[in-house]
């Protein structure tokens, strides 16, 4: 599963049909759905019974338990009323502009004539587009230094303490997630830092950081916890997500020139 898990969960498949479960080492039993026609059946499960929140910490314990993503029931609903107005319409539509500037800066990046790796550009072009939504971070070196950062954080030892479960306790298992422990905290004294550095905290600049940071009061020393967890881990899941879809969905188009032949560049005279 480690090595393979795409290649593993197909052939499982195969052999257990598109609903099957599985019993992992330091996560215990996983429901694998693959009927696409059962997603609606997933999401609309009874919230008592499918405890997300619980199911995500034990797959992805990077992320803080203060954050959405770890919340359950009346404390996770609270939690996604308060953030979503920033990720929709209105929301979204003040960082249009933005977004289309970091887009084209990243765009301007990318070699114009041979292969390239596509999932490793399209990290760097969705981290600088989370990063301008989340933190209004719009310089470059800032940019690129959060995002090594968060990468040195959800690097293989981030699941250290899921795959050196059959280690039991030892040294090797101390150090590996003392490390990491290391790392998640460097990424969150660089967010204290870049909100430390923001000149006019009241300024209506729409990102999630100040609507956070208004929430939670600004005279404050430093950003509590919570905050600085939801602000982690809308980095986190906010680029990699976005930058895996893109990804896939290229790799598709190319394999469909008719409907490649559809899309439109703009500016792609420029290029």
């Amino acid at each position: 599963m480690w090595v393979d898990p795409v290649g593993s969960l197909t052939t499982w498949a195969r052999h257990h049909g598109d609903l099957f479960a599985l019993r992992l080492p330091a996560v215990g039993r996983i429901v694998v759905v693959g009927d696409p026609s059962a997603a609606h059946d997933v999401i609309r499960s009874d919230p008592a019974s499918s405890a997300t929140g619980s199911a995500t910490g034990r797959v992805l314990p990077l992320l803080g338990p203060s954050c959405v993503l770890r919340q359950d029931g009346d404390a996770h609903g609270e939690r996604r009323r308060m953030l979503n107005p920033l990720f929709h319409g209105d929301g979204l539509a003040r960082r249009r502009e933005a977004i289309i500037d970091v887009t084209r800066r990243e765009l301007a990046k990318w070699p114009a004539d041979g292969p390239m790796p596509l999932l490793p550009r399209l990290s760097d072009l969705s981290f600088a587009v989370i990063s301008e939504v989340v933190l209004g971070l719009t310089d470059e070196d800032q940019v690129d230094r959060l995002h090594r950062l968060v990468r040195r954080a959800t690097g293989p030892a981030a699941l250290a303490g899921t795959w050196l479960w059959p280690l039991g306790s030892g040294q090797l298992r101390d150090r590996t997630l003392q490390r990491v422990r290391q790392h998640q905290q460097a990424v969150d004294r660089a967010i204290v830092e870049l909100l430390a550095k923001r000149a006019d905290p009241g300024a209506d600049r729409h990102d999630v950081a100040d609507f956070l940071l208004d929430v939670a009061g600004h005279d404050a020393p430093t950003p509590a916890r919570e905050l600085l967890e939801e602000l982690r881990a809308l980095l986190l899941v906010g680029h990699e997500t976005t930058a895996a879809a893109l990804a896939w969905a290229i790799e598709r188009l190319v394999r469909e020139p008719a409907v490649l032949a559809r899309l439109e560049l703009p500016d792609r005279g420029s290029r």
